[in-house]
Order: structure tokens, then C-alpha cells, then sequence
């Protein structure tokens, strides 16, 4: 019952501060008039710093294994680069081009690219299931986009 409970409060209290970061990504972007990437790089570089020394306090010299191997050093700075950077920076610079409910809404639909990704690679067709899902997200980003049209 415990790990259900700690489950459950790390869940909502993800969801929460996802939607504080939205919030106070759109007050800096559209208020304060910074640019989407120095918002995106100062907050990548402050989590992997407190990071860091979360790591080398628990982990100790362990961290610096990641560099005894190219290939997992390389890995790493891909994902860096194109999983964390290009996501953040693409989410908030959908904020300021719209904002976070639609920016939000937005990257909620990268399932449906998955799916059709992994549809062409596998050469496999969705299933009925798969197929509504896609309609249902896309049709509730085409309602959310057009009250501002």
C-alpha cells in the first residue's frame, strides 16, 4: 500500500507542477519577452546540475562510468540534444506561439505519431482501437484550435 500511495502522490504532483512550469513558461515568454531558447537551455542546464549533485551525493563516482564507453556517451548526447532539448524547446515555443493549453494539447498527440510511426516500420496496420484513438486525439486538437480561429 505504500509504493501505491507514494505512486499516486508523485502523479499528482507531477501533473501540478507540469502545469506550473506551462503557466510560468507563458507568464516569461509572453510578460517577461524572453526568448524560448534561453528559457529552454537555463531550465535544462539548472535540473541537470541539481541532478548532478543528487547523483554524485547518492551515486558517488559512478556518474563518470557514462564516459568510459563511446558508445553510451554518444547516446547520451544524442538523446540530450534530440529527446530533451528539440522536446522542450518545441513545447515552449508552441507556448509562445499560441499558449500552454494548446501547446499542451499538442504534445499530448505524440502518441498518435508513434503509433503511425510504428505502423510503417513494423509494417503493420493499427488496430480499430488505435484508429479511433488517432481520430478521437485528433479531433479534440482540431476542436481546441478552432475557438481561436
Amino acid at each position: 500500500m505504500h509504493s501505491f500511495m507514494a505512486g499516486f502522490l508523485f502523479t499528482i504532483f507531477s501533473a501540478i507542477f507540469w502545469g506550473l512550469s506551462s503557466a510560468c513558461g507563458q507568464y516569461l515568454l509572453d510578460i517577461k519577452k524572453v526568448s524560448a531558447e534561453w528559457l529552454v537551455v537555463v531550465r535544462l542546464l539548472a535540473s541537470g546540475i541539481f541532478l548532478f549533485f543528487i547523483a554524485l551525493k547518492n551515486q558517488k563516482r559512478d556518474i563518470f562510468l557514462i564516459f568510459s564507453d563511446k558508445k553510451d556517451f554518444f547516446i547520451l548526447i544524442f538523446y540530450a540534444i534530440f529527446g530533451l532539448f528539440l522536446c522542450q524547446y518545441t513545447y515552449f515555443l508552441s507556448i509562445k506561439l499560441s499558449n500552454a493549453a494548446i501547446a499542451t494539447i499538442l504534445q499530448y498527440t505524440s502518441p498518435a505519431f508513434i503509433m503511425i510511426y510504428m505502423a510503417v516500420i513494423n509494417k503493420k496496420f493499427p488496430t480499430k482501437l488505435e484508429i479511433l484513438s488517432l481520430f478521437l486525439v485528433m479531433g479534440g486538437v482540431f476542436f481546441s484550435n478552432s475557438s481561436k480561429i
